[in-house]
């Protein structure tokens, strides 16, 4: 409580009140003469709950001015006058404004003010909102402007011409304000052009003007309560041409509502047509007897009442009629939505009558969880209250199924809602209609009333009630029965036929059901009996259920329910769920069910969660004493539904299941699988227990199966009930045998929990398990050894073990006899080595099944070896579902296994599908891959012993059958094989037609008769020819037409296409047929040895997709010879380990021509070596010859490969290598291929190409191509561009090896000059670019001159040296446009000993670009610009980059260049070094970047934004470069943060800046040491004998005085400094320094110090002048980590004064502290002393910062705090800075102010400032408004603490008066702003008068408060 105080005459607030709660002032006086500026009289800023009572107020500027943040103020009772009146704001001038609310102004009188009550709001970009003002009983005398709303407030013209305001303004009050006006304008209301005032109400406003003009007049300009608001945003025009009647926007314009009514009693709407881009009409709060008839509109949102709810205060919506209505192809038809808020409303007696709706998406819809753009909180209600609304005689169609829809709010459900005659149609293509109600209580025609039921139990309810039930049912809409609150007598009722659920309870308590008979066809959709949402303590009891969906489903929030006696049947049974789909889930608990029957229902007991992100928990659920009749899932847990596909491949349900029970289950079930529970991924099913389940399969296939899957304890804790120990010393055989024998005894699925541990087993045989007998899952190294598992044969599920998703499993030497699997391998399960088990009988070994569910984990390196099968219906066995779920397994390998009369002895099945669930011609996702059956021998019982049945989207992938040798022990003949699309397995077909392998039987006839038999078959079929050798006299092997496969093209390959294979053939000929027409590879070849294809003839039609030729692939000695290949693909193709292939003779076109490849897609490729390709002819292909490999991760290996007298007629790349091979588009952007190809040879190619790039060579990044020749390649382009072209892209020795054929030797005897001169004249001479390749070795080159060379116009670099050695060019002219792209002159990597000399180069890059691994270059006399300039560099983009060293650039001249000498890396991680660099003699010309050091080179923004280079650059010197720069920074060194650079010297460089803006300026980023080593130069010594401080001195001094910015480099040592240290920046000092720089020169700092200690600045001078350094920006920059700094006596100006930061740009900053600002001058400069933050993320601190004894001269802020420091607008609008700042002290500052604002102090929102001192501060205001003002923006404790000094207590015995009034006499009488510091407590104050005059201003007293 403030109370009977005098503020009297202060220079700027006399209270400020600043983040406060419930303060009051009561008889306050404040009091200022009517000038003084600035002088408000109470200020309230971010406080909440302030009232100010019967005060009085005279001051020069506002009486009251609230800021933003206020909230909950009561101002009752002021007299104010004169000057400006009570205002709130002014708003919006800076960013992050907390908003205005609930300001109430009554009672208060003003006189001969400027303005009355008053709203003003900067025209600016910054948001903010005000609302609920109301401004009540208020008198105004002689006052200018006594209403006034100001959003264009702007004083000074400081704002743009056209700038709005982006405040938004609502719910404003003006009511009964009376007297007299000193102008004629009464009411101002000028609103935002944006946001227009919203719900302003003037009330009994009369205000008469006392002036001579006449009355008073008013002006409301974008009101929107004043009508024009309408006429703005919805295009009306104030003429008589236009009709305003029809209001019609264009379609997709956003918020164009048609008609907006609001607050309106009476309104009418007739035979309107309405077309806008919202709603056409809505109808707001407040609205009430509203009549809307004959309206047409659409499209878009239709006819709405609301949104209503969104803020407070609606008022009620009531007798709202719509009728005769016709809405087209709108998004809704008649809606009511409310806002899921908590503000409160009503909305009743709305009607909705004789409406057509076409094709509307939502027809009838009612929405109380209206949320546009997510705004609300997840799981927020509606406070609105909905009643009596009738939806009647509704026609028309509708664009979804959903024509009604009700949600309702969770609080208030709405009220007697009627819905008769609503007939729609469903105009979409997948069903009728359907309606949703969610949380509707009473939706309902209260249809009982009717019916005179009474509540009393006298008078049977049955009679009414079915009548009741009959008229509802004889409604075409969804109609509700509602029965009010009562005991009613019901004695008997049957209730059928419902079209949806039959009875829904919804929030219930204590309600029963008995006795209640449901019924509705069997195929009724969505026809649930009973339905029951969060409702407590509901009872259902001996009820007979038939329905078409659930019998009785348990929703959300359904707790404590006994469901028994009930049967039921047909249907979907008893459902607990589905759960999860939404959010906000009620938990489930406490239900029981039990003594229920259920028949030929699809599931038994289920519970069902949608796997999706929406949690939830359920618990408690207990299902006892079930009797289940041919039901298909009797008990059921899916945490996995998701009906129509619509959830994510991998989505998990969030769903807690948690104590649940399944006891004394019976009956029958229709599929063998009775017990299914499918566990959440995440939160596993917890206590789980099945107790006397025994449930009969009735089905054809055996007795039934459960399957428990993720389900994390479903066990008893039977190990702990038989006192087991975990140690070596007890032996755990007899309790674990004593735990099996009990749980093997109970009817139902037991698991034995062993708690983790050791245990000491000896030996146990667990035998006659009902499930698996052992389950492993998620298990690392576990052994079974010696172990014996048995059970009947005739036991369903007895899987002996099961292994999932483990690690390491071995299984040795155990006897396994069971009545299904002996070994199951499920998901996940990898490294297992299954060894000497023997088995039978049973199922077998199985790897699967697989692919059943989705999120299948790999499986991989399975080993079954030394096994014996006996009696087993399969042996070893993979299967996999064919469904969608994908997966993969590999490594599989199966050896040295014994079958005895097994029935499947080899099988891979990926059409598993047991009792026929699957769609007929569904596939297997699942790629099986790398699998051997090795060394299998035996008996088979069925003549089929190897069946391969494969995916026909992914087929098997290297399966490889050795030494099987299986005899069929059955009486039909020789055991047969099967393999349909697998990529190596056959019917032995052949073998039927009594074959032999010799050379007098011909094969011919056999052959034809097979193919004929395979060709009649429906199924695809392969020809099986054993090992052999065969006489093939002739045979034409003929089928159908050609096959067009739409879309193969898109993919990999084209499924089940059957190919001609020949595959592991040994010495095979082929010759001559002919291959026509195939549906996708002619001929496949793989596995083969020395197999020959001779005149073959192979075709297809130009549109058939993928039809290669011959495909070749892991094959050693193929040759195809004289062949004729005409396909539209490749023509060959040589896949990986490929070896050893001649190819000669063939002629192919058109198609893709010959290719090796595409290698490295997959991983594990096989070395491809030694191909010949030789006097083939390719015409009109897309390729000649072609190596591609894919850019991916996987390697390999390609060499030896030859192309020889090659003919190409019109091929569009006849030679080509291409590592980038990447066809739709579907690798990474930087992706490299990691094949390595090498010794490859293309040679005596002639021909004719279609483009004009002939040669092409893309090499990877990774691996280059090695020795590549090209020789005698002589294409001519046949196009109209000009001569044919060649481009090779990294690749190593891309060459025609023209050397050779002039007699070139490798030895030191010959001389090799004239061989080479003559190579180079000819390769001059071609028209085509030409390599000359030198073959590696040691030549005598006595002289040579390559000279008159002309390199021109090239599209990449000009001259690539690469691995060369001593190699000259002299007199070099290379010319290329100023702008063509990556042109660069001479490129030099990995060589030695190169010299560029006497050498002019113009191109559109760098002249000369030197990579990694250039040593000892010699570049000298180059004249270069444009481009680029002379780069060393880019380096380090890639990995092993070899070293840079020895490179000397000089007398070059560079002109009109972006760079002169530049060394230039990546930000990367990739490490390396480049050290002894030397450019001297350099002369620029107009150039940007003269001398350039960047090592945050990273073109494209393709870096990660805080990654560093990892390249170190050492010695490197730059010496007497001369001339002019076309930018003022010539000298740019950027470093590595991480290794900066070492021993940079700068010696004589003199560039002077040829623009307009002055002298040039340099700038080094973290170099360690840029350096001249001038401290040896004066006999520096490293011991502790010799002063070092002298020769350091003398150092300084020489170093001061060069021109060019030099650096001390003192060497590793150790030194004796008696005084002075110069080790990186500390304790430097700068003495007697000028800096100058244009005023407005950017960024140019004066002096700038960053993470340095005890640095001092002494008398030094930084302001402009013309020459010297340049600076335009700080005079003295501060950055992070400086500390112990003292800069005194320094005269600054012009610029931006002495600042400290900018702080919190970047992540990591080091603290700031010990700054020290003294007996400074700044004149004329932006800021004078001044601490700058980001309003950013990133943390920081900065203390002890003093600024004392400084003088202003004319400075705009002299004092300034900004802790909001955001330039450019690039930071978010609400963020604040995260960096703290205390102990802050300005002390004795004074001079003169260019703006009034004299002191700022914008502090963090987060961490306010701490310990802000202001001493002695007077600064007075130079300009034309008066004196200067301080302004403290969220300061915490910007004070003296002198509250202390004077002995004040917090208690109420101590009187406060005397010592604040002794701390006001002191703060007063001292000259600078002063704060009084209050402690928190609570204080006696008696009484006490402030009184002044003050010396200074006091900007914070509100404080105290």
């Amino acid at each position: 409580m403030v109370q009977a105080i005098t503020l009297r005459d202060r220079k700027q607030f006399h209270a400020n009140v600043l983040g406060c709660k419930n303060i009051t002032f009561k008889h306050v006086t404040v009091s200022a003469p009517k000038d003084s500026p600035n002088t408000d009289g109470i200020d309230i800023g971010r406080s909440d709950g302030v009232k100010i009572i019967d005060t009085d107020i005279k001051t020069g500027d506002d009486c009251i001015s609230i800021r933003d943040g206020a909230k909950n103020l009561d101002i009752t009772g002021v007299t104010c006058g004169p000057e400006h009146g009570i205002s709130i704001g002014s708003l919006g001038k800076f960013a992050n404004k907390e908003p205005v609310e609930g300001i109430k102004v009554s009672k208060c009188t003003l006189t001969d003010t400027s303005n009355g009550v008053r709203i003003k709001s900067w025209a600016s970009e910054f948001p903010g909102t005000v609302s609920n003002m109301y401004f009540e009983d208020i008198t105004v005398k002689n006052v200018s402007f006594p209403v006034l709303i100001d959003q264009k407030y702007c004083p000074w013209n400081k704002c743009k011409m056209d700038a709005e305001s982006n405040f938004k303004l609502s719910n404003i009050i003006f009511k009964n304000i009376h007297c007299t006006a000193a102008l004629p304008e009464v009411v101002k209301l000028v609103c935002s052009g944006i946001f227009p005032c919203e719900n302003v109400k003037l009330a009994d406003v009369d205000i008469t003007f006392s002036g001579p003009d006449g009355p008073a007049k008013s002006e409301s300009m974008q009101a929107q309560v004043d009508a024009l608001d309408f006429v703005a945003k919805f295009g009306a025009k104030a003429d008589l041409t236009i009709d305003f009647s029809k209001v019609s926007k264009i379609i997709d314009s956003p918020n164009t509502d048609g008609i907006h009514i609001g607050r309106s009693d009476g309104v009418k709407i007739i035979d309107t047509d309405i077309k806008t881009g919202d709603d056409f009409i809505l109808i707001g709060d407040g609205a009430k007897n509203l009549d809307i008839t004959g309206v047409t509109c659409g499209p878009e949102h239709g006819i709405s009442i609301g949104s209503l709810g969104k803020f407070a205060n609606n008022e009620p919506v009531e007798g709202i009629k719509v009728s005769k209505c016709t809405l087209t192809n709108t998004s809704n038809g008649v809606r009511i939505k409310t806002w899921a808020s908590e503000f409160p409303g009503t909305a009743s007696n709305m009607y909705f009558d004789d409406i057509t709706v076409k094709n509307v998406s939502f027809p009838v819809l009612i929405d109380q969880k209206y949320y546009p753009w997510n705004k609300c909180k997840m799981d927020a209600e509606s406070n609105f209250k909905l009643s009596n609304i009738s939806f009647k005689n509704i026609h028309g169609t509708a664009a979804l199924p959903e024509v009604v829809k009700l949600v309702c709010s969770g609080i208030f459900p709405f009220e007697n809602v009627k819905l008769a005659d609503v007939d729609i149609t469903f105009s979409g293509p997948d069903s009728p209609t359907k309606s949703e109600s969610m949380q509707a209580q009473a939706a309902a025609l209260d249809v009982v009333a009717k019916f005179c039921v009474k509540a009393d139990l006298n008078t049977d309810f049955s009679k009414p009630l079915l009548d009741a039930w009959k008229e509802a049912c004889g409604s075409t809409t969804p109609t509700t029965i509602l029965i009010p609150e009562g005991t009613y007598l019901l004695s008997q009722s049957t209730l059928e036929d419902r079209k949806q659920f039959l009875a829904n309870v919804l929030g219930c308590k204590n309600i029963t059901f008995e006795h209640v008979t449901v019924s509705a066809p069997k195929d009724s959709p969505n026809t649930d009996g009973i339905d029951i949402m969060r409702s407590d303590g509901v009872k259902i009891i001996d009820t007979d259920i038939k329905t078409g969906d659930d019998c009785i489903l348990i929703g959300d929030g359904a707790k404590n329910m006994d469901i028994t006696g009930v049967t039921y049947g047909p249907g979907h049974g008893i459902s607990i769920g589905s759960l999860g789909k939404f959010s906000n889930n009620e938990p489930v608990e406490g239900i029981k069910v039990s003594k229920c029957t259920l028949t030929d229902t699809s599931n038994g007991v289920i519970i069902k969660t949608w796997a999706s992100e929406f949690p939830g928990i359920a618990s408690n659920m207990y299902f006892e004493d079930i009797i289940v009749k041919n039901v298909s899932f009797p008990v059921l847990i899916d945490q996995k539904y998701c009906p129509w596909n619509k959830c994510k491949m991998d989505a998990e349900s969030n769903f807690k299941l948690s104590n649940i029970s399944f006891k004394n289950i019976h009956g029958t079930a229709e599929p063998p699988e009775i017990v299914k529970l499918v566990c959440s991924g995440i939160f596993p099913c917890k206590n789980v227990k099945l107790v006397d389940v025994d449930i009969t399969f009735s089905g054809p296939d055996g007795p039934a199966k459960s399957e428990s899957m993720q389900a994390q304890a479903a066990a008893l804790d039977v190990v702990a009930k038989f006192c087991v120990k975990a140690d070596l010393n007890t032996d755990f055989s007899k309790p674990l045998l004593d735990a099996w024998k009990e749980a093997c005894g109970s009817t139902t699925p037991t698991t034995i929990l062993i708690p983790e541990g050791t245990y000491l087993l000896s030996q146990s045989t667990l035998e006659d398990r009902k499930q698996f007998l052992a389950n492993v899952l998620g298990c690392k190294n576990i052994t079974f050894e010696h172990v014996t598992v048995s059970a009947p044969k005739d036991s369903p599920n007895t899987d002996g073990i099961d292994i999932m998703r483990s690690d390491g499993v071995k299984i040795i030497d155990t006897d396994i006899k069971t009545g299904d699997d002996c070994i199951l391998i499920g998901d996940g399960a990898k490294n297992m080595d299954i060894t000497g088990v023997t088995y039978g009988p049973g199922h077998g070994i199985s790897i699967g099944s697989l692919g059943k569910f989705s999120n299948n984990e790999p499986v991989e390196g399975i080993k079954v070896s030394k096994c014996t099968l006996t009696d087993t219906s399969n042996g070893v066995i993979i299967k996999t579902w064919a469904s969608e779920f994908p997966g993969i397994a590999s490594n599989m390998y199966f050896e040295d296994i014994i079958v005895k009369n097994v029935s499947f002895p080899v099988l891979i099945d990926q059409k598993y599908c047991p009792w026929n669930k699957c769609k007929m011609d569904a596939e297997s996702n699942f790629k099986l891959s790398n699998i051997s059956f090795k060394n299998i021998h035996g008996t088979a019982e069925p003549p089929e012993i190897v069946k391969l049945v494969c995916s026909g989207i992914f087929p098997c992938k290297n399966v490889k059958l050795v030494d099987v040798d299986i005899t069929f022990s059955g009486p039909d003949g020789p055991a047969k094989s099967e393999s349909m699309q697998a990529q190596a397995a056959a019917l032995d077909v052949v073998a039927k037609f009594c074959v032999k392998a010799d050379l007098n039987t011909d094969f011919s006839k056999p052959l034809l008769d097979a193919w004929k038999e395979a060709c009649g078959s429906t199924t695809p079929t392969t020809i099986l020819i054993p090992e052999g050798t065969y006489l093939l006299s002739q045979a034409t092997l003929e089928g159908t037409t050609s096959y067009k496969s739409e879309g193969c093209e898109k993919h990999d390959f084209c499924s089940n296409l059957p190919i001609i294979r020949f595959d592991y053939l040994t010495n095979a000929m082929v010759q001559p047929i002919t291959l026509r027409d195939r549906k996708q590879f002619h001929a496949n070849v793989l596995g083969c040895k020395s197999i020959t294809f001779e005149h073959v003839t192979v075709s297809a039609p130009k549109v058939s997709t993928n039809t290669d030729g011959i495909d070749i692939m892991r094959s050693d000695g193929v040759k195809i010879i004289d062949t004729d290949i005409k396909t539209v693909y490749d023509c060959i193709l040589i896949g990986d380990g490929a070896k050893n292939m001649d190819i000669t003779g063939v002629t192919s076109g058109p198609g893709h021509g010959i290719s090796i490849g595409s290698l490295g897609k997959f991983s594990n490729n096989e070395p491809v070596e030694g191909i010949k390709v030789s006097k083939c002819t390719l015409t009109d292909t897309s390729n000649g010859v072609r190596i591609k490999t894919w850019a991916s991760e996987f390697p390999g290996i390609a060499s030896n490969m030859y192309f020889e007298d090659i003919i190409v007629k019109n091929v569009s790349f006849p030679v080509l290598i291409d590592q980038k091979y990447c066809p739709w588009n579907k690798c990474k952007m930087d992706a490299e291929s990691n094949f390595k190809l090498s010794n490859i040879s293309f040679k005596n190619i002639h021909g004719t190409a279609e483009p004009p790039e002939v040669v092409k060579l893309v090499c990877s990044g990774i691996f280059p191509c090695k020795n590549v020749k090209l020789v005698d390649v002589d294409i001519m382009f046949s196009g109209p561009d000009g001569p044919a072209k060649s481009e090779s892209m990294q690749a190593q020795a891309a060459a025609l090896d023209v050397i050779s054929k002039f007699g070139g030797k490798a030895d030191l005897n010959t001389d090799f000059s004239r061989s080479l001169l003559d190579a180079w004249k000819e390769a001059c001479g071609s028209t085509t670019p030409s390599t000359i390749l030198i073959p590696e070795g040691t030549y005598l080159l006595s002289q040579a001159t390559l000279e008159g060379i002309t390199l021109r116009h090239r599209k990449q670099f000009h001259a690539k040296v690469l691995g060369c050695k001593n190699i000259t060019f002299e007199h070099v002219t290379v010319p290329a446009p100023k702008d063509s792209p990556n042109t660069d002159g001479i490129d030099i990597g990995r060589s030695d000993g190169v010299k560029i000399i006497d050498t002019d180069i113009k191109t559109g890059d760098d002249c000369i670009s030197i990579g990694d691994g250039a040593k000892n270059l010699d570049i000298t006399g180059v004249t270069c610009g444009p481009g680029h300039g002379i780069s060393i560099g880019s380096l380090g983009k890639f990995a092993n980059k070899e070293p840079v060293e020895g490179i000397k650039v000089s007398k070059c001249t560079l002109t009109d260049t972006s760079n002169g000498v530049r060394i230039k890396t990546w930000e990367s991680e990739f490490p390396g070094t480049a050290s002894n660099l030397y450019f001297e003699d350099i002369t620029v010309k107009n150039v940007s970047f003269p001398v350039l050091i960047g090592q945050k080179y990273c073109p494209w923004n393709k870096c990660e934004m805080d990654e560093e280079l990892n390249f170190k650059l050492s010695n490197i010197s730059f010496n007497n470069i001369h001339g002019t720069a076309a930018l003022p920074e010539v000298v740019k060194l950027v470093c590595s943060g991480i290794f900066p650079c070492k021993n940079v010297k700068l010696t004589d460089v003199d560039i002077t800046f040829s623009g307009p803006d002055g002298p040039a300026i340099s700038e080094s980023m973290q170099a360690q040491a840029a350096a001249l080593d001038v401290v040896a130069k004066f006999g520096a010594k490293t011991n502790l004998n010799t002063d070092f401080s002298k020769l350091l001195l003398d150092a300084w001094k020489e170093a001061c005085g060069l021109t060019t910015p030099t650096t001390i480099l003192i060497p590793e040592g150790t030194y004796l400094l008696s005084q002075a240290t110069l080790e990186g920046c500390k304790n430097i000092t700068f003495e007697l320094v000028t800096v100058s720089a244009p005023k407005d020169s950017p960024n140019t700092d004066g002096i700038h110090i960053g993470r340095s200690d005890g640095v001092k600045i002494i008398d030094t001078d930084i302001k402009t002048s013309d020459d010297c350094i340049s600076i335009g920006d700080d005079c003295i920059s501060i950055g992070d980590g400086a500390k112990n700094l003292d800069i005194t006596g320094v005269t600054c100006g012009p610029g931006h004064g002495i600042s400290i930061g900018s702080l919190g740009k970047f992540a990591n900053e080091e603290p700031v502290e010990g700054i020290k600002v003294s007996k400074c001058t700044l004149t004329n400069t932006s800021n004078g002393v001044r601490i700058k933050t980001w309003a950013s993320e990133f943390p920081g601190t900065a203390s002890y910062m003093y600024f004392e004894d400084i003088t202003v001269k004319n400075v705009s802020c002299p004092v300034l705090i900004d802790q909001k420091y955001c330039p450019w607008n690039k930071c978010k609008m609400d963020a604040e800075s995260n960096v703290k700042l205390s102990n802050i002290n300005f002390k004795n500052n004074h001079g003169t102010a260019a703006l009034p604002e004299v002191v700022k102090l914008v502090c963090s929102g987060i961490f306010p400032c701490e310990n802000v001192k202001l001493a002695d501060v007077d600064i007075t205001f130079t300009g034309p408004n008066g004196p200067a003002k301080s302004e403290s923006m969220q300061a915490q404790a910007a004070a003296l603490d002198v509250v202390a000094k004077f002995g004040a207590k917090a208690y109420l015995n101590t009187d406060l008066s005397k010592p604040l009034l002794d701390a006001w006499k002191e703060a007063c009488g001292s000259t600078a702003p002063t704060t009084i510091l209050i402690p928190e407590g609570t204080y006696l104050l008696s009484q006490a008068t402030m009184e002044g005059p003050c010396k200074a201003v006091i900007p914070n007293l509100g404080d105290m408060f």
